[in-house]
């Protein structure tokens, strides 16, 4: 059992990903209501273990630092997104696998997790959840910055005061503004089609 309990605690300590244990003060019913259950957890759950590499995720340097945060704490119930990733836990059997998450750290600055996480039953009861999870933040906010830029990018061509149309390499008509529409009137369907085909229209 020693050794056993020492090979556990090794590979926690050693792994690169966060590894976590939340608890709740009180076992969570599973035949009351999905909305009873989130607001169950929200008000009993807590971090009772983790490894370093988790502490620093959210901006801690001592593991016994995080110890005894509250979920809601790093898991804000204000942020639709982390009703739904509860919401899914329940649905799947308290079970997920690479599910994001939307986090705080200690500054209140977001951070973005990816998760893998399985309860514990115990006599129709969830008493507890066993959980890894890596930062997924720089590739969130890259894709929230790339979706930005092409939302920006999309408007400006729109409202542009001249004609403004793309060709892939297929050549091909993909994209077409409002200062363009006139010049092509005569032609339907125009997206999609061969570039060539419409200027002999």
């Amino acid at each position: 059992m020693r050794e056993s309990e020492e090979r556990y605690r090794a590979f926690v300590a050693q792994s690169n990903e966060g590894i976590w244990r939340f608890e709740l003060e009180k076992p969570l019913s599973m035949t009351i209501d999905e909305h009873s259950q989130i607001e169950h957890i929200y008000q009993y759950g807590y971090l009772a273990e983790c490894n370093l590499v988790m502490a620093q995720m959210y901006g801690f340097s001592e593991i016994d630092e995080i110890i005894g945060v509250r979920l809601g704490d790093l898991l804000p119930p204000s942020d639709p997104r982390n009703l739904d990733y509860l919401r899914a836990f329940i649905r799947s059997g308290y079970r997920l696998s690479d599910a994001e998450s939307y986090e705080l750290d200690r500054n209140g600055n977001p951070k973005y997790f990816a998760n893998n996480l399985v309860g514990i039953i115990q006599d129709h009861y969830l008493i507890r959840a066993w959980g890894n999870q890596r930062d997924v933040s720089d590739r969130k906010q890259s894709e929230e910055l790339l979706r930005r830029s092409e939302e920006m990018f999309s408007t400006l061509v729109e409202h542009a005061p001249f004609g403004v149309y793309f060709i892939d390499s297929d050549f091909r008509l993909r994209t077409i503004n409002n200062g363009s529409r006139a010049f092509f009137s005569n032609i339907s369907p125009l997206i999609g089609r061969d570039f060539a085909e419409i200027l002999r229209k």
